[in-house]
């Protein structure tokens, strides 16, 4: 009650004001990591309805040429887009992110990450934009794409 604050010192109220308000952050910022969280797990939902075609080579030949993959790199990608049997972008984002994890050098590994969230973030814009995206050479030249 009021007459309680009275008996409390500056010290003692600023620091209850800061107990408050750390919680509050904490709070906010459960929500907003929570809001990413979903927002993050709704973009791989989406990501799982956009198929690559059904040339898992070619898929990979497009990427490595728009990210600059090389030869073993590739390999890796494909060999975990294979294994994995996904043929969505989903499938080709965690294809890249594993690829990573078989590279020796940390920096191209981290590199090899990034690009499996950036393939992502494409996928979701390419839903926005009703474009295609990481299709094979000549599909998207017949769609006018290329």
């Amino acid at each position: 009650t009021d007459n309680a604050y009275e008996l409390y010192s500056d010290e003692t109220l600023e620091a209850d004001d800061k107990a408050y308000f750390m919680k509050v952050q904490d709070i906010v910022s459960a929500a907003v990591d929570e809001t990413k969280f979903l927002l993050t797990v709704d973009k791989m939902r989406q990501a799982k309805t956009i198929s690559t075609g059904n040339n898992p080579v070619e898929t990979v030949e497009v990427l490595g040429d728009k990210y600059i993959l090389n030869k073993v790199e590739r390999a890796s990608v494909l060999r975990h887009f294979i294994i994995d049997n996904d043929f969505s972008q989903f499938g080709l984002v965690n294809a890249v992110t594993r690829a990573s994890q078989d590279v020796d050098n940390y920096n191209r590994a981290t590199e090899l990450e990034r690009i499996g969230g950036t393939i992502l973030e494409d996928s979701i814009k390419s839903i926005k934009q009703n474009n295609l995206v990481l299709l094979p050479r000549d599909l998207n030249q017949d769609l006018g794409i290329a």
